[in-house]
């Protein structure tokens, strides 16, 4: 859905376009819930969002794997080694 938005004082040609998702209307209750417990995140929207984001995280760590590129957690800092202080 694209939504033009036009400011109070600005003329037409100064106008934003705006690109917005349609709000979903059927979600299972009980996978949200589960999913904002797991995500911690307390909204709808939070909880969607940050299932969205980690499967696509998911989905780039399981395809580096198949191919056998080195995956690292988006929280290790560069240059730094995921196994650091794991137990043999």
């Amino acid at each position: 859905m694209s939504i033009t938005l036009t400011p109070p004082g600005c003329s037409e040609i100064e106008h934003q376009e705006v690109t917005m998702s349609m709000p979903l209307t059927d979600i299972d209750d009980g996978a949200l819930a589960k999913a904002a417990a797991i995500l911690g995140t307390s909204t709808p929207e939070e909880t969607v969002n940050a299932a969205l984001r980690e499967a696509a995280e998911c989905a780039r760590r399981l395809s580096a794997l198949r191919t056998g590129a080195h995956v690292v957690s988006p929280g290790t800092p560069p240059g730094g080694d995921p196994r650091e202080g794991r137990e043999p």
